[in-house]
């Protein structure tokens, strides 16, 4: 709850709401595109949740370009290179690796470690890391649709979430 309050402070974001957050490089293959499309869908269905984008990067403009086409600004919040990766990984209340290529995600062990229900793709390695239903919810890569809708799912289950957390932190 700290963790949450000084990011709150330090970006104007509402407490009460489900924050969901990606802390990926904004590159081709970390694929931040579907992590914002994806956002926008959950909305429609969750307009309270908030969209943490932590990462720079050369698509970081694209990101910025395609959140606004989406009309999801108000919602999605880009933070820029965070230099304290566990104090917003132990804010957020789900991980999101959007990726379309990937080796293991290393980042996915910092999430577990972090009691984080995750939502990932099933790019590379990623499977080596997240057993689908187990410690998170595996999806197919380049499809917004599917990331979005386990994002819903976590979103609406607290039991599944703290199964997946419970799962994850305990691998």
């Amino acid at each position: 709850s700290a963790a949450k309050q000084a990011i709150a402070r330090k970006f104007g974001l509402p407490q009460d709401a489900p924050w969901i957050g990606s802390l990926i490089a904004l590159v081709p293959h970390k694929d931040p595109e579907n992590f914002a499309k994806a956002a926008a869908q959950v909305l429609e269905k969750r307009p309270d949740a908030r969209f943490l984008l932590a990462g720079a990067g050369e698509l970081a403009e694209n990101v910025r370009r395609l959140v606004r086409a989406l009309k999801i600004e108000k919602n999605f919040h880009m933070l820029g290179y965070y230099e304290t990766p566990y104090e917003l990984l132990a804010a957020l209340d789900i991980f999101v690796l959007p990726s379309s290529e990937e080796g293991m995600g290393s980042v996915l062990i910092e999430a577990m470690n972090s009691s984080l229900p995750i939502v990932a793709t099933r790019a590379g390695g990623i499977t080596d890391v997240i057993e689908n239903g187990a410690n998170g919810l595996v999806v197919d890569v380049k499809n917004p649709g599917e990331l979005a809708r386990a994002q819903l799912a976590l979103l609406e289950d607290a039991a599944l979430r703290a199964r997946i957390s419970a799962e994850g932190h305990r691998r």
